[in-house]
């Protein structure tokens, strides 16, 4: 049948048409409620709308490696109206009214984006897709946006969320994992986007914003738990589960933190209270507590790394045994109620993922029950329940863990607060591994 019965409106034949094998609607024809839908609707009314289709040699000038994919019998590639093609299939129709636009193919997928974001016909990958595709034609984030009425911003989004891991994407489109926090994590993981999952439990979980889940997970990574038999000399002091403010026990639960909260950024401040030196600890003390350890999971020197990331993983393992170490025999005391109420702010101000080291390292030395909700800690700290050593101990540990999320943040290299936190841990007996730390403490 030639391009002209299609100009006297007899119609195309539907056998000798395939649909365009880079249709973004990929999943069209296993939709069977929106096939069956559409065979309904062209039973009671008819074709009310025209398909648009290209011939097979037009397709190919611009599309030559779906020359085996269409075959040789077909004669036309459908730019718009699958669905109504796949409708005449299922019904057995052997024409269908169409228009043929060779000029459209080299602004198909433009065509293809202006047909179906408007209805609810693309899901968030295949709509990212179509942009994705945009972008290799040339044309600019800003034209784009201008051109699907949207903006610049959403459309930089949508391209963000095609580097999710495909078990992400699942989620994503079951409805169990949030557009934005999708990706929000992913731009926060930068290039380890297959931590998206772990990230996303731990933001769920612990009620953190993306910022903060992702650092928390990326310190994680290149710290493995740590396993360290408890201090059996004496008693931990831990938060009675029986009282009436509890911090070991909580059935309570809330959805992730917003993303743009304000202590996302927020670092705990500062106070001698909780920065002096561990009473009754020393350098040479603390490093023979580590050294039986140390000796396995940490190379003794940077030169024995085969790379800057080793170095930095054995850095940040070897670091946070110092901190898990400090954590077990701080025993210095606030020495005022003022002190007592400085690590009580610095506690309920402190990054959610600061807080979850903090946990991690009390739970390790004996501290604290593993099951305790590290949620509960900032009102635990106010009230008569703690102590005010378990006051500051719990503020000390949170100190750290401040410093070791700065410290997996690569940004702030430069950062005065995590030279101090480096010397800090310094004095008892670290020695700087990553090529970071050497440049740091150098300046």
């Amino acid at each position: 049948m030639t391009s002209s019965h299609w100009r006297r409106g007899g119609g195309g034949p539907v056998a000798k048409i395939a649909p365009n094998p880079e249709n973004l609607r990929d999943d069209a024809a296993e939709k069977v409620d929106k096939r069956e839908e559409m065979r309904n609707s062209l039973e009671q009314v008819g074709q009310i709308q025209a398909i648009v289709v290209a011939t097979r040699a037009a397709y190919l000038e611009v599309r030559p490696q779906y020359a085996d994919v269409l075959g040789p019998d077909i004669e036309y590639v459908i730019l718009a109206g699958e669905r109504r093609w796949l409708g005449h299939v299922d019904l057995g129709w052997e024409t269908i009214r169409g228009e043929i636009q060779d000029d459209f193919l080299p602004k198909m997928d433009d065509v293809f984006l202006h047909e179906n974001t408007g209805r609810a016909d693309l899901n968030y990958f295949q709509e990212a897709e179509g942009y994705r595709r945009l972008v290799e034609s040339g044309f600019s984030l800003t034209e784009i946006a201008e051109r699907n009425g949207k903006s610049k911003s959403y459309i930089s989004k949508r391209l963000g969320i095609l580097k999710l891991p495909q078990d992400a994407k699942e989620l994503v489109l079951a409805g169990d994992l949030p557009i934005e926090s999708a990706y929000n994590l992913v731009t926060a993981l930068g290039t380890q986007v297959d931590l998206v999952l772990p990230a996303w439990k731990r933001m769920k979980d612990q009620s953190l914003s993306a910022k903060e889940a992702a650092t928390a997970t990326l310190t994680e990574l290149s710290h493995p738990v740590i396993s360290s038999t408890p201090p059996t000399s004496d008693t931990p002091v831990s938060p009675d589960p029986a009282s009436s403010v509890d911090p070991v026990t909580s059935s309570e639960s809330s959805a992730p933190a917003e993303e743009s909260r304000a202590n996302d950024s927020a670092e705990p401040p500062e106070t001698p209270s909780v920065s002096r030196d561990v009473e009754g600890s020393s350098p040479t003390s603390t490093a023979a507590a580590l050294d039986s350890e140390a000796a396995r999971e940490v190379p003794a020197s940077p030169a024995s790394q085969e790379s800057e990331e080793q170095r930095r993983a054995a850095a940040t393992t070897a670091r946070q045994l110092v901190c898990q170490e400090r954590v077990r025999e701080y025993s210095a005391e606030p020495d005022s109620a003022e002190a007592t109420q400085i690590c009580v702010a610095m506690i309920q101000n402190a990054p959610s993922g600061a807080v979850s080291l903090a946990h991690k390292w009390l739970v390790e030395a004996g501290h604290v029950s593993d099951s305790t909700s590290p949620k509960r800690y900032a009102h635990w700290a106010a009230t008569d329940a703690a102590t005010p050593l378990e006051v500051a101990r719990l503020a000390y540990a949170v100190a750290l863990g401040a410093g070791e999320l700065r410290a997996a943040d690569q940004r702030r290299a430069g950062d005065a607060s995590l030279k101090a936190h480096l010397q800090h841990l310094m004095s008892a007996g670290y020695e700087p591994l990553a090529d970071w730390e050497i440049a740091l403490l150098k300046g």
